[in-house]
């Protein structure tokens, strides 16, 4: 995929935009930039960002806008993150302040009237899917670890936990049913998905087996079957 910046498996990359915010990028992310007189623009494509935007949203008239196929994001002098869902939809969780939201109905552009805009402060999270703007619920207040390696998890399911880290493996990675529904607490490293999954075995009762170079398995010891 060609893009203006892009990542590879476990790869993470900050970028200095031309307005001093910074663009974060997660584990296999791709973005193109429409920076100009008029607009701020960042199209993600794939994955998951970050953005630190400089001073207010709106800077010398020109908004800082991320476009996903679900819709808009227009920051209101801002810290956000933006993750493209494999299950379909983009979710926004916001970090500081606040972030308007509009469906891809309706126009990006803040002088166009939308009614289905809706503003999600700091603290919050919404999926965005078939032209919905979904409701706000709490965010996880750990979503943005990514950008210093880390993931951190608090009693979730071991299933989810895997699939997180799966993001960051090369190769193929999965986890039995019985595991999966294992609860793990614990800060993880991302660089090293290896080191990632001894760390689980570590915590809870599972073992990781590798019947081939790129295929693995986490499954519940022998002795807790």
């Amino acid at each position: 995929m060609l893009a203006d910046y892009r990542t590879a498996t476990g790869e993470r990359r900050s970028v200095l935009l031309p307005d001093a915010s910074v663009l974060h990028l997660n584990t296999r992310s791709a973005v193109d930039l429409a920076f100009d007189s008029r607009q701020r623009g960042v199209m993600l494509r794939s994955g998951e960002i970050a953005i630190d935007t400089s001073h207010s949203g709106n800077e010398g008239g020109r908004p800082f806008i991320v476009h996903t196929p679900d819709g808009s994001l227009r920051a209101l002098g801002t810290s956000f993150i933006v993750r493209r869902l494999d299950e379909g939809g983009t979710r926004l969780t916001v970090t500081r302040f606040a972030v308007a939201t509009r469906p891809a109905s309706c126009s990006p552009q803040p002088q166009i009237a939308c009614a289905q805009e809706r503003i999600v402060r700091q603290g919050e999270t919404v999926r965005l899917h078939d032209g919905v703007v979904g409701l706000p619920a709490p965010a996880d207040g750990n979503a943005d670890a990514w950008k210093d390696g880390m993931l951190v998890v608090e009693n979730q399911p071991l299933g989810a936990v895997v699939e997180e880290i799966a993001r960051y493996h090369h190769g193929y990675l999965q986890v039995t049913p019985e595991a999966a529904r294992l609860r793990v607490s614990g800060t993880l490293p991302l660089g090293d998905s290896h080191a990632a999954l001894l760390a689980l075995s570590a915590a809870v009762p599972v073992e990781v087996s590798t019947t081939a170079r790129w295929w693995s398995t986490v499954r519940l010891r022998r002795e807790h079957k």
